[in-house]
């Protein structure tokens, strides 16, 4: 809670403290949920290489440990830090082993989340791949009745299926999320794949200058 509150000096003593206690104790897994605690603050206040350091620690004794649900986890973050790094192949490789354990695993919840992470940045420029992704995360979005991350994964296919400027067009039944407009409706793909769908809402992808990302915003028609 304290990391995602901002008080990353509160929560780097705090993961400190388990990997103390831990330690102590000889509890290889838990040392290795406290470095992987550590390399997610050291990430959230800005210091990637000691995060990059710290998963990779926490892969290790997770793999000693045979806690495939860690494993699983550290190699996704790894392939989120790497990808932010410049290292793309090497960030792809550790989703594509890390998806592999949650499939292998049938832990729904887990694989879309990893689905959407590895299209918004493994497979960023792989146009297509990431479209197959976002599809599969949508759909596993539904199943769980996960309302809150098909928003997130329709807004996301939004951002990164389009560049600035063209238009996405997805099904109708709109739902409000904050002060944008998003569907409920699948992604039926952008202008240029394809025709147009029977009475689409339409997005364009615009530039919100108050925001670190891309939103999608604007035009919509209600039916």
């Amino acid at each position: 809670m304290t990391l995602f509150q901002g008080e990353y000096t509160l929560a780097r003593k705090l993961y400190e403290q388990i990997l103390a206690l831990t330690s102590a104790l000889e509890d290889t897994a838990g040392i290795a949920w406290a470095c992987y605690g550590l390399a997610r603050v050291a990430w959230h206040h800005g210091d990637g290489a000691w995060s990059i350091a710290q998963y990779e620690e926490s892969l290790a004794l997770f793999r000693r440990a045979e806690d495939h649900f860690g494993v699983a986890w550290a190699l996704a973050r790894l392939g989120e830090t790497t990808w932010h790094r410049g290292d793309g192949a090497r960030s792809i490789a550790h989703y594509e082993e890390s998806l592999a354990l949650f499939r292998a695993a049938g832990d729904s919840w887990s694989i879309a989340s990893v689905l959407r992470m590895a299209s918004m940045f493994g497979f960023r420029h792989d146009q297509p791949r990431a479209a197959a992704l976002y599809q599969e995360c949508l759909a596993l979005c539904r199943e769980l009745g996960d309302k809150r991350g098909l928003i997130g994964v329709l807004l996301s296919m939004g951002t990164d299926l389009s560049s600035p400027g063209s238009r996405v067009f997805v099904g109708p039944s709109a739902m409000l999320f904050g002060r944008f407009v998003v569907t409920g409706g699948a992604a039926l793909g952008t202008q240029s794949e394809g025709a147009e769908p029977l009475e689409p809402s339409v997005f364009r992808i615009v530039r919100d200058r108050g925001a670190t990302s891309w939103f999608a915003s604007a035009s919509i028609r209600v039916y």
